[in-house]
């Protein structure tokens, strides 16, 4: 068995058996409904992670999220294979060798499980996402692009279009982030070589990748479950893959730089941060591999800066889903101080060159290894055991109204892929703020079109019917009477669970405050003070319901959900 083989045989087995069983927090539940129902997943659509999760759901595996969240085990193991390639090209091009020798195949190897055992590598092959089939295509990319610059055959520079073209239908600002640097280096090659004769070739191969957008709107017609923006028209189409609905975020942003380096600290254990320096300095050293330094330090920085732009937050997975290929490439540059201390130390201490290398990458994996218990989720079915629970406490044909995005992405889950309770109506208040979404309920629920404000939903109407309303801060005065937050049961020792436990505790007490409900709250407050401990939040919702009116209570930015 081939060394590659082996890597990508023994990474996707380990990602198989964590991964996540049943829909699960954050992003995962609306992909696995959007890849299973074809639908339009939130800005800027993921077209390409769609149609791939939709052929993993034909596989005769357990749940539709777990078939789902295999199309990312997948993408993760692939791009632990490319890890192991480029480590193996960079061996290759620092001992200035025409043939891979087994011994640079192990020292990619050895990379490659170090990428793969990070947390943002592993918690993004075990849950449906799209950061590892990113970093997949990005990686691939980046490989083409090097092997352009080693061989001079034209062809590379052909499948590194295809490869970011893809990528650009997947994830666009983290393809940008990478593409960037690589066309950098492409172009210089194109130009020392003449191959600007090609550039036609791959700007037709660029948009028959970027044609896959064309999916967005021609499923928006057909009035999918998820369907975003319902890009039907130019002006939805646009709102829908320039992400306008999470440019917001970026006015607000610092350049995190200590925050990003912390994580990449942490990500590839100090021991490997450090190879990945040293790695670096030699390519940039030598003449005939300056070049190929140059192509993986920039890819590298752009990725880590954009994150830094957007701003880390180490408490968001997601945030380290975007530094994914950062770390990937970082990781390839630890095997160019092995390969070049190799022919210096080999020929008098080879046992005990072999054995110290072998010592740092087994310390180097045993601390990467120390993040398991973070994206372990083999067992996880929080999710769906509290929001399947607020959906049977509904009566028949009521209309479930939700407030926080996690919730609705599970509900919407647990009807349109599991089949629980159909005769339930989802509606979700905060979405009533973006384009098409307020027009797709009214298409589909007809007789409901009264409920539908501006940006909100119609109390008065609302009052009208069986109603099940989730509590949220900004809910209408009306409808405080009607509405439940999602009760938490169980272990909550799972990060994310604790988060949404969390929320919900607050939004409970908040609840019980705007209803002078003195004796529950202080009966939730215990419970709160467990999950909660200090947190300033906790602290000034407590002040504030010490006054007359706490409807203007807000969480702090950095702790609210």
């Amino acid at each position: 068995m081939k060394v590659p083989t082996a890597v990508f045989l023994l990474t996707l087995l380990l990602y198989c058996f964590a991964l996540c069983p049943g829909p699960y927090w954050l992003d995962s539940s609306e992909f696995s409904v959007a890849a299973y129902t074809l639908g339009v997943a939130h800005p800027p659509g993921h077209p390409l992670a769609l149609l791939i999760g939709k052929l993993c759901t034909l596989l005769p595996l357990g749940s539709v999220a777990l078939r789902v969240g295999f199309a990312s085990a997948l993408a993760g193991a692939l791009a632990a294979v490319q890890v192991a390639d480029l480590g193996a090209l960079i061996c290759r091009r620092v001992a200035a060798r025409t043939e891979t020798t087994l011994f640079d195949q192990l020292a990619g190897a050895a990379a490659s499980l170090l990428f793969a055992l990070s947390y943002g590598a592993a918690f993004s092959a075990v849950r449906p996402e799209v950061y590892a089939l990113s970093t997949l295509l990005c990686l691939s990319g980046v490989h083409a692009v090097a092997r352009l610059q080693e061989t001079q055959d034209r062809r590379h520079l052909y499948f590194a279009a295809l490869w970011f073209s893809l990528a650009l239908c997947n994830h666009h600002l983290l393809a940008l982030s990478v593409l960037a640097g690589a066309a950098v280096l492409a172009l210089w090659e194109m130009r020392k070589h003449r191959l600007f004769v090609a550039s036609a070739r791959v700007m037709a191969i660029f948009l028959v990748g970027l044609s896959l957008y064309a999916y967005l709107p021609l499923r928006a017609a057909h009035h999918p479950v998820i369907n975003w923006g319902v890009p039907t028209t130019w002006s939805r189409f646009f709102w829908v893959v320039s992400a306008q609905a999470f440019q917001k975020s970026l006015h607000h942003a610092a350049l995190d730089i200590g925050g990003v380096t912390a994580a990449l600290l942490g990500e590839l254990t100090p021991i490997g941060l450090l190879l990945a320096v040293a790695g670096l300095y030699l390519l940039l050293r030598a003449p005939h591999t300056r070049a190929l330094g140059v192509l993986l330090m920039l890819c590298a920085i752009g990725d880590a800066a954009t994150v830094a732009l957007i701003g880390f937050d180490p408490e968001n997975p997601d945030a380290y889903g975007y530094l994914e290929a950062a770390v990937a490439l970082l990781a390839v540059l630890t095997c160019a101080l092995p390969v070049a201390l190799q022919p210096i130390l080999q020929r008098r201490h080879q046992r005990l060159f072999y054995v110290a290398t072998s010592v740092v990458v087994v310390a180097t994996w045993t601390l990467s290894a120390l993040s398991l218990p973070r994206w372990w989720r083999a067992r996880e079915r929080s999710t769906e055991n509290a929001l399947a629970e607020f959906l049977d406490r509904a009566p028949l044909h009521a209309i479930v109204v939700s407030s926080y995005f996690q919730s609705i992405f599970a509900l919407s889950y647990l009807q349109s892929v599991a089949g629980l309770r159909p005769d339930l109506t989802l509606l979700h208040r905060h979405f009533l703020t973006y384009p098409g979404y307020g027009d797709e309920f009214k298409l589909v629920h007809s007789e409901l079109t009264g409920l539908i404000g501006e940006r909100d939903v119609r109390p008065d109407p609302l009052l009208q019917h069986t109603t099940v309303i989730e509590y949220d801060l900004d809910l209408p005065r009306p409808l405080l009477e009607r509405s439940q937050v999602v009760a938490m049961k169980g272990d909550l020792n799972e990060p994310e669970t604790r988060k949404f436990a969390a929320w919900q505790t607050l939004l409970a007490l908040h609840r019980m405050c705007r209803l002078h409900q003195e004796d529950a709250f202080a009966t939730v407050l215990v419970e709160a003070k467990k999950l909660l401990g200090d947190s300033p939040d906790l602290s000034d919702l407590i002040a504030h319901c010490q006054q007359p009116d706490v409807d203007g209570w807000r969480p702090g930015v950095a702790s609210a959900p």
